[in-house]
Parts: C-alpha cells; sequence; structure tokens
C-alpha cells in the first residue's frame, strides 16, 4: 500500500519538524507510563499516526532521511523505546540546529558522540579528533536518479570523500527516481539548494500523493514530457524547476556523448559533468551555495570595524568614542557590543561605499538584491516601506495625474500622494463581514473604474494603480491577472504594488508568482508567445466597441470578458515595496524597492534619482543596510 503524502506544499515541512517533535513527546509518555495499559494504548495509537506521517514525507529529506527514520520505527516495534527516544532526540536537536558536527577530520559525527568526547577531552587536557569539532551549516541536494541502488550509494560516497575541512558547509543527497517526487521534493524542502539530473528517471511517483499535492504537481507537469526522446524530457524537468525554484542551480550528469546533446543543452544547466567528475561537481556546489551567501557591504563593514582608525567626523559616538570611558554610558557598551560601535561611522570618512552615490559594496549588494528578487532594479531604503511608497511615488506622478488606489491602503500612500499633487480616484475594497474587516479591490471593480474614466475621457490622465498585495490579514492579489487586464484598457498604466508584508515570498515556491516582480516576468515572457499573440488578436475580434458616455453597455461585455493587454502596445512598468524588517531579517525600518519597468531610463531614471535623493537621509544606517 502506497505512503500518502497528505501535508500541502506551503505546510509540508511544517508538519514533518511538529511530528518528529511530538513523536519525541509521546515516546516520552510512553517510556513513562509503561504500566498503565489505558494511557500506553492511546499513545502507542498516537505514534503510529505520527510514523504514518513522516514515512510518507521523510523520503523528501536527506537529514534524517527515511533510512534513519526507518531505523527508529525499527526500534519501536520491537519495543526499544528509549533507544527510539535517543535517535527522535537527535533528529529534534538537528532541526534546532540546522547545522551538522563535523570532526577534525572532516567526518561527521552525531551529537552524543561529539558532546561525550568534548568532555572526556576537558577532563584528559587532550586533542583528539572529538575535541577539534565544529558546527558546520548543512544543506541538502537533490538527487535525481533511479539506477541501481549500489550505484547511487557509491556515487554519495565518492562525493562525500571530497569533503574537505575547510567547507564552509556540508551537504547531503536526497535521492528520488521521479519526475512527480522531485518536483515534490523541492516544493516542500527549503533545505535543497542544488539539484544534479541524471538521464535515469520516471515520470510517475511509486508514492500517493494527496489530492491537493498531486494536482499542484500536475499543473506543472501537464503539456511536458510527450515525447520518448530522454533529453527532451530532461529539459522539460529543467524548465520546470528553474519556475518553481529559480533560485537553485541545475547540474546534469550526462550519459551520452557530450558533443551530439550541446547544441541543445547550452545554457540550460550551470554545469554539464560525467559521472567521473566528482571533485569537480563538489566544487561547484560549495561555490555557488557560498556566492549566494555573498553580503558584500556587510562584509565590507566587518572588514571596516576592524581596521585601527582614528576618528576625524562629526559623530562623538563613532568607535565608541564618546561612551567607552563614560561613567555614565558604559553600559551602551555592555548592552549593545563593541561591533555595532565600531562600525558607526559615516561615508565620508572613507572604506564604505555612499548610499546616495553607489559605486562599490553598496552598488553590487543592489544588484544581488535585484537578482535575489527577479526585478530589474533594486534599491535599500533604511526608513521603512512609507518613504519606500513616497519614492515611488513622487518619481512617477505630476500634478492633475489620476491615480486609482484602494481606499484602505497604508496612509503612507495618502501623504505621497498629497505631495505627489496626484488626483485620487479611491477604489472600495469588498467587505468580510463575518470577519469584521475588508478584503481587497475585485478586478471587476478596478475594470469598472477605468472603463468609467474611458467613457468621460479621462483615460489618458490615468497614471497608476496602487494596491497593497498581501494585507496585514494576509489577503493576497494574483497580480498577473489584475495587470494583464488593466494593461488591455490602459496599455502604459504603471502599477505599485506594496508588498510590505509580503517580502518572504520571493523565496516561496508557491506564494512567488504572486509577487510583482514574478507575474510581471510572465507577462513579459508569455507576450513574447505566438500562442498569446493569436488568442490576443481572436479576442480583439470579439469584443464590442467601447461604450460612450451616454451608452455604457458595451463595458459590460469588457467587464465580464477575461482581458488579454496588447503585446505590441503595453509598456510594462511594474515597482514593488517592500518591508525587509517585517517578514525577513532587517533591523526596524529596513525596505525595498523593486522595479520592473521597461522605460525606466528613458522615463524615470532621473525623476526617481531626485525622489530618492529627497526622501533618502544623508546619514542612513549602516547597521540596517548590513
Amino acid at each position: 500500500m502506497k505512503k500518502q503524502v497528505t501535508a500541502t506544499p506551503e505546510s509540508a515541512w511544517r508538519k514533518r519538524k511538529d511530528a518528529w517533535e511530538h513523536l519525541g513527546y509521546v515516546l516520552g509518555e510512553i517510556i513513562r507510563g509503561l504500566d498503565d495499559k489505558v494511557a500506553g494504548e492511546q499513545h502507542e495509537h498516537d505514534a503510529r499516526q505520527l510514523l504514518s506521517l513522516l514515512s510518507a514525507i521523510e523520503p523528501y529529506w536527506a537529514s534524517p532521511g527515511i533510512d534513519y527514520f526507518n531505523e527508529v520505527e525499527t526500534l519501536m516495534n520491537e519495543g526499544h523505546f528509549r533507544d527510539a527516544l535517543s535517535k527522535v532526540y537527535q533528529a529534534n536537536q538537528s532541526f534546532r540546529t540546522q547545522t551538522q558536527y563535523i570532526d577534525g577530520e572532516g567526518h561527521d559525527i552525531d551529537a552524543e558522540e561529539s558532546e561525550a568526547a568534548a568532555q572526556s577531552n576537558e577532563l584528559r587536557g587532550n586533542e583528539t579528533r572529538g575535541s577539534q569539532r565544529k558546527f558546520t551549516p548543512k544543506v541538502e541536494i537533490l538527487l535525481v536518479d533511479n539506477g541501481p541502488a549500489d550505484e547511487i550509494e557509491r556515487f554519495k560516497a565518492e562525493m562525500l570523500e571530497q569533503r574537505q575541512r575547510t567547507d564552509s558547509f556540508v551537504y547531503s543527497f536526497v535521492v528520488v527516481p521521479s519526475v512527480e517526487d522531485a518536483l515534490t521534493a523541492i516544493v516542500i524542502n527549503p533545505t535543497i539548494q542544488a539539484v544534479v539530473l541524471t538521464a535515469r528517471f520516471e515520470l510517475e511517483t511509486r508514492r500517493r500523493l494527496s489530492a491537493t499535492l498531486g494536482n499542484y504537481v500536475s499543473r506543472h507537469t501537464a503539456g511536458r514530457f510527450k515525447t520518448m526522446r530522454q533529453i527532451d524530457r530532461i529539459l522539460d524537468l529543467e524548465a520546470i524547476i528553474d519556475l518553481l525554484r529559480p533560485e537553485i542551480p541545475v547540474y546534469l550528469i550526462a550519459g551520452v556523448a557530450l558533443e551530439s546533446i550541446a547544441h541543445e543543452i547550452t545554457g540550460r544547466f550551470k554545469r554539464i559533468f560525467s559521472r567521473n567528475d566528482g571533485m569537480d561537481l563538489h566544487l561547484s556546489l560549495i561555490a555557488e551555495v557560498l556566492e549566494r551567501y555573498n553580503t558584500p557591504f556587510f562584509h565590507a563593514l566587518q572588514t571596516y570595524a576592524k581596521r585601527p582608525g582614528g576618528v576625524f567626523h562629526a559623530m562623538p559616538i563613532s568607535r565608541a568614542g564618546s561612551v567607552q570611558n563614560s561613567p555614565w554610558a558604559r553600559d551602551l557598551v555592555d548592552f549593545y557590543g563593541k561591533n555595532l560601535l565600531l562600525a558607526e561611522t559615516s561615508a565620508t570618512s572613507g572604506g564604505l561605499d555612499s548610499l546616495l552615490d553607489p559605486q562599490s559594496s553598496i552598488k553590487e549588494a543592489h544588484e544581488l538584491a535585484a537578482r535575489a528578487f527577479n526585478s530589474h532594479r533594486t534599491y535599500f531604503v533604511t526608513n521603512g516601506t512609507s518613504t519606500a511608497n513616497k519614492i515611488v511615488h513622487q518619481s512617477i506622478l505630476a500634478p492633475g495625474d489620476i491615480v486609482l488606489v484602494d481606499r484602505n491602503c497604508h496612509k503612507s500612500h495618502h501623504y505621497s500622494l498629497v505631495l505627489a499633487g496626484a488626483n485620487v480616484s479611491y477604489l472600495e475594497a469588498y467587505p468580510l463581514n463575518e470577519h469584521s474587516m475588508y478584503g481587497a479591490v475585485s478586478l471587476e471593480e478596478i475594470k469598472g473604474r477605468l472603463l468609467q474614466l474611458r467613457r468621460e475621457g479621462l483615460l489618458h490622465k490615468v497614471k497608476m494603480l496602487t494596491l497593497t498585495n498581501c494585507t496585514f490579514d494576509g489577503i493576497i492579489y494574483d497580480p498577473r491577472r489584475v495587470m494583464e487586464e488593466c494593461l488591455a484598457i490602459k496599455p502604459d498604466l504603471v502599477f505599485l504594488w506594496d508588498e510590505a508584508w509580503f517580502a518572504f515570498a520571493g523565496f516561496h515556491p508557491i506564494y512567488r508568482q504572486r509577487t510583482g516582480m514574478a507575474a510581471a516576468e510572465r507577462i513579459r515572457t508569455t507576450f513574447e508567445t505566438k500562442d498569446y499573440r493569436e488568442r490576443f488578436a481572436a479576442q480583439q475580434a470579439a469584443l464590442p466597441e467601447p461604450g460612450t458616455l451616454d451608452d455604457p453597455s458595451n463595458d459590460d461585455a469588457w467587464i465580464k470578458t477575461r482581458l488579454l493587454a496588447d503585446p505590441a502596445k503595453t509598456r510594462l512598468r511594474v515597482y514593488s515595496t517592500q518591508s525587509t524588517h517585517k517578514t525577513l531579517t532587517s533591523l526596524r525600518q529596513g525596505s525595498m524597492i523593486h522595479i520592473h519597468d521597461q522605460d525606466f531610463a528613458e522615463r524615470n531614471r532621473n525623476t526617481f534619482r531626485e525622489a530618492y535623493m529627497t526622501h533618502t537621509s544623508t546619514s542612513p544606517n549602516y547597521q540596517i543596510l548590513a
């Protein structure tokens, strides 16, 4: 009987973690109540339920992994509950630290062994293998291979031999045999940081996925894998992985002569290897993850804080000068630590980049952030998304321009529209009376307002649509559909998506598709397809002429139709503002502006720069930037 993966894509990792923790609790209760038959039966029932859940999910993780889980299950079936609890405890410890114990020779050792060795060495005063242990971050690599089990184990062992003690992190392989298993793994397992494809894989899983997860996977495989030619199937799988997890590299281990397929796979994979290239593959995996770990401004700030130097600028607190020797303020040093104060400086002192005119580390950080969030350009803001909104509005709008805005938007939009001198046309969100709150603005409301302005001869004055994508209550839009249908009515409409609470979405394979930046990129690529152009032409022939002021009846057809924008006339100009400090990691007021604007250089570069200068301090907080 197939084990069913019951969790949905966004909740599987949490259910798995909770199940391991709950299993530890249940095992503890079983051990404590071995003489209580009634309670024992209930706990054993709970344990079986947890084992069933974990047996379905654990194959998609390398650590602890399905083999480790099988050991726990065997111990429990044999009545060795204390030994099982010990292994469950170790698994839960690894969840908390996200690290791996590494000994002095670069080998993995478990937590209990490491602690025992450390205590022994402290007593003896010796430096042995255990005393040189260190905690190392760990990631997982997805290997898609349906070959013989002994070959796969030999490959994993060969890759393990490439490990060096100087490696900044360790990795383990999650091995899956099929396309459906691969897609399930990369969706529900966020620790996977690279994919290694072989030509040996099936299409369908041997496991039974839940309806939710099965439907999700099926939507992404629909229309693909129609050919029996393996290289085409490999390319189809790579394309889906790139859509779901564009941040992770895909490597190919080619089992045929590379020359014969080079023209088909060039540019599709990070690198291509033969099965004998273990060292090169290992070095590529290490280098790729370290490249994504690069934080140029933080590194520059660390270097600056460590170098000796005098202070000749107007910042008494710099390098702890005004507090280090004060009888009253020394507790500031104790509370915040010296590094915070050593890093307090000014761009005028040299050694660090300027936020207002970045040329080095901040410029590089902007470029890396744009790559991470899939934007054309990204800018850092150190006084919150309220200021980010003011910058975008003031860069786009001129007095007299009409802006469509959700009446329930953040107050920063109201203030920025006053500063810009724009005419505001407020949109009404639908009420959720049962929850005593408002939802989003319906697409019918937005299209209806644009069509009304068109009938009134004012559409040419409409410049921007501003919506809150992810409200405080968690309601999100379908930005792609909203923008496509609005651009069908107003091809040069500019969009501002206030995603203050949605910064995390760019790193989630499901929510990413609902971000302004991802939606803009999907629209751009869709516009280039022949199928879209043909569907647009057919729709144009079927739609009635726009209604007049006296006869708005034809507008009903436009409202009820799923409109397609004209790819020849549309200008994609999309902005997103995000609060890094709300749902990612930043000190208070750390925010970003993401831009996907094909007319930015010609129509907005200068005004954006002026708006940025207007609202950005000449003394930005370096700790926020870092």
